[in-house]
């Protein structure tokens, strides 16, 4: 997987990776966790992984990441990633969260999410 590149505005010649970012990845599912954690790691991010809501939670504080990408649906029980959004808000103020689109039934849900409140400008001091 290519190194992501945010819509950010870096310093000049600089990418993300190279400012270290920390990215927190919730989802349910554990093929997934790993597999983002990997590709984003070898890429140059630091990356933490989280189940469900309440441990995104528990992360948020504890860490402090400057991305989160998360799911919209956790296995039942586990919150959703509105949740986690809500959360990652009250902890952190406004953050930039990604949440991917599996179909057109969770639609309100992304419209949900895309209409929260975002701050472009945070970054992690160097």
């Amino acid at each position: 997987m290519a190194a992501v590149s945010p819509s950010w505005d870096f310093p000049d010649g600089v990418s993300g990776a190279e400012m270290a970012y920390k990215i927190l990845i919730v989802d349910d599912e554990e093929l997934i966790r790993w597999s983002l954690s990997e590709d984003l790691s070898s890429a140059g991010y630091k990356t933490l992984c989280a189940e469900d809501a309440s441990s995104a939670a528990s992360m948020l504080v504890a860490e402090s990441p400057d991305i989160v990408l998360t799911d919209l649906r956790f296995a039942p029980g586990g919150g959703t990633g509105l949740d986690v959004l809500r959360a990652a808000q009250r902890v952190l103020g406004p953050v930039d969260v990604l949440a991917p689109a599996r179909g057109f039934d969770n639609l309100p849900d992304i419209i949900t999410a895309l209409r929260q409140p975002r701050n472009p400008a945070r970054r992690r001091a160097a």
